[in-house]
């Protein structure tokens, strides 16, 4: 399906997990004891649900303005373009850096901090009297997002107990996300009736609201101290590093997602998007080979280790980027076969709202009952059942009878997959990774997502979507397979609360020898 209209990341969350969907989740043996002044339960997934509702609005409200972006601002096709792609290389490429920043200076600073980005980006971008002034609020909102999301969903791993309460504060947390990307759809294509601008303006008054509340619901904590010899000194030598890290992750994925980008509006002939290509992988390489040797690694190397939790996170890989994907055709599917206004295309996804309200508290239900690996892959088969169901439709289709039934059986299927998924994948993660995990997890979606959109655009609409229903069910089958010698969807056990995490880390042992006074929660 070779549309000019291509974007990366033009549809980014009402189906898929969104940027903001994955959180630090910890599952283990031993969980922490939740330091005292921490805010009640509910007001703490409150502030978490808002700071993800914050950032997933951010990300999907101005899709439908798009039209009358482009003639109000004059801007080109390629200056379009940006408007999208730019928060999504922004979201995508810092989520590895500040992900673990709120692991190592402390999420509540964090999360203000990306909180007011995102709020003064929006009101920047509301007020925009320019194209180039709109790409750079853009990118200001995808780089707050990319600050507070780790930090603010990491949050679940010392203010919910392992168990039912955690299940159930991670499945709020995947609703606020599948809704808000649904919402901003609807309410994008509400508002731009009245003015492109009220798109941006949308989430203004929630991160004020935000940034009000969470300095005085959430106690500060101290920075984790570097792990091993820089905790004695810290030579300028050892800073080399993770600057070079940063640099090289931060370069590489822009790269690499600007390559995709490339690949998907101006198609696989374009020479610019291999130029690209290569740096990317330079980059990466060098990334690869220093951060395992850095003090602040950017990636939690221990959790890394497990190849079950390898083999989970293959399948987030594999089913986001056909989930993104079967989104993304779909969109321009009913906008430019079907002939639907911006208001009506919206509307014509909230079977995704019906679909996570039912799945939701489905997958809760079912996560404690049956083994992640196993809820999580039967899931992926369904979702891969509704794709298949997809490719059926053509240019006489009707909404009721061809669209409706396989997007509530993608958006139930969803959450049964990866409720179970996320936590599995989390599991046994050390609270002083968990950020960092999050922000792996999240890393994999988009890049992902990117790689999905950039290869199944480019094919007609039937085989785009039996190409997504294919690459679902193989990775599905890959997680329902068993391995020798463990139990179906079994863990190892986590280690004691003493045991390292990664290299560069908040130590748990750090945690525990304050009393919980330090905690990673926020």
């Amino acid at each position: 399906m070779a549309y000019s209209s291509g974007l990366l990341g033009r549809i980014s969350s009402h189906s898929v997990p969104s940027p903001h969907l994955v959180t630090g989740v910890v599952m283990s043996s031993a969980p922490p004891r939740p330091p005292a002044g921490l805010p009640g339960q509910r007001r703490l997934l409150a502030l978490i649900g808002a700071t993800q509702l914050l950032a997933v609005l951010d990300g999907t409200a101005v899709t439908i303005a798009l039209p009358r972006i482009q003639r109000d601002l004059a801007l080109s096709s390629a200056g379009l373009a940006w408007v999208l792609s730019a928060y999504a290389l922004a979201f995508g490429s810092l989520l590895l850096p500040f992900g673990r920043a709120g692991d190592l200076l402390g999420r509540r600073r964090v999360l203000v901090s990306g909180a007011v980005a995102c709020t003064a980006a929006s009101l920047a971008g509301a007020l925009a009297p320019s194209g180039g002034w709109l790409i750079a609020a853009r990118v200001a909102q995808g780089a707050g997002a990319a600050v507070a999301t780790p930090a603010a969903l990491a949050l679940v791993t010392i203010g919910f107990a392992a168990g039912p309460a955690r299940t159930r504060a991670f499945t709020v947390l995947v609703l606020v996300s599948g809704m808000g990307g649904v919402l901003g759809m609807v309410l994008g294509g509400a508002l731009t009736a009245y003015g492109w601008r009220w798109t941006l303006l949308l989430t203004v008054p929630l991160g004020v609201i935000t940034v009000a509340l969470v300095p005085a619901r959430l106690p500060t904590e101290a920075a984790a101290p570097p792990r091993g010899p820089a905790r004695r000194s810290t030579p300028p030598s050892a800073l080399v590093a993770p600057l070079v890290s940063t640099a090289t992750s931060v370069g590489g994925l822009v790269a690499l997602l600007l390559a995709l980008s490339r690949l998907t509006t101006d198609g696989w002939t374009d020479p610019g998007a291999y130029a690209l290509l290569g740096p990317a992988g330079v980059l990466l390489a060098v990334f690869a080979r220093v951060d395992p040797r850095s003090t602040r690694s950017l990636l939690p190397y221990a959790p890394l280790r497990d190849r079950d939790r390898l083999t989970v996170c293959g399948m987030m890989f594999a089913t986001g980027a056909a989930l993104l994907a079967t989104t993304y055709v779909l969109t321009l599917f009913v906008q430019d076969l079907l002939g639907y206004g911006p208001l009506l295309a919206g509307i014509a996804f909230l079977p995704f709202s019906l679909g996570l309200l039912a799945g939701a508290p489905l997958a809760a239900h079912l996560a404690g009952r049956l083994p992640a690996r196993l809820l999580g892959g039967l899931g992926g088969l369904g979702c891969a059942a509704g794709m298949a169901w997809l490719a059926l439709a053509g240019t006489g289709t009707h909404y009721l009878t061809g669209l409706l039934g396989p997007m509530t059986l993608i958006a139930v299927c969803r959450e049964l997959a990866f409720v179970p998924l996320t936590l599995a994948a989390m599991d046994g993660v050390q609270p002083g990774d968990a950020g960092g995990m999050s922000a792996v997890l999240n890393t994999m979606l988009q890049v992902g997502g990117a790689l999905g959109v950039a290869v199944l655009s480019a094919l007609p609409t039937g085989p785009a979507f039996a190409a997504a229903a294919v690459t679902t069910a193989a990775a599905a089958g890959l997680v329902l397979l068993p391995r020798r010698g463990r139990a179906f969807g079994g863990r190892q056990p986590a280690g004691p609360p003493g045991s390292p995490s990664s290299p560069g880390s908040a130590d748990y042992a750090d945690y525990a020898d304050t009393g919980g006074r330090r905690h990673t929660g926020g």
